[in-house]
């Protein structure tokens, strides 16, 4: 197409004033894409919670087991880490 009959194709459509059905279309694709974009923010939420959720029950597990092995009298499953200030359960 050449850039005259490009520019009358421009000019027969006023694109200042556009038609109802474009207006609605593209209206329609907006509230669509708002609509992944909440969907992925949602989606973002729950990972995060289930993250946290997984973290806090291994970290409770790990706490009991090490409940039990003290009552129990039981050593360290590690033994290599007792006594190593970079280890959160040393000694335990």
């Amino acid at each position: 197409m050449d850039l005259d009959a490009f520019e009358e194709l421009l000019r027969a459509h006023d694109l200042t004033r556009p038609s109802a059905a474009l207006k609605e279309r593209v209206m329609t694709e907006a509230r669509a894409e708002m609509s992944r974009i909440r969907d992925l923010r949602r989606l973002r939420w729950l990972t995060a919670a289930a993250v946290v959720l997984v973290g806090a029950s291994i970290l409770s597990q790990r706490i009991l087991e090490r409940s039990i092995r003290q009552a129990m009298g039981i050593p360290s499953a590690r033994p290599d880490a007792a006594g190593d200030p970079r280890r959160p359960d040393c000694g335990l």
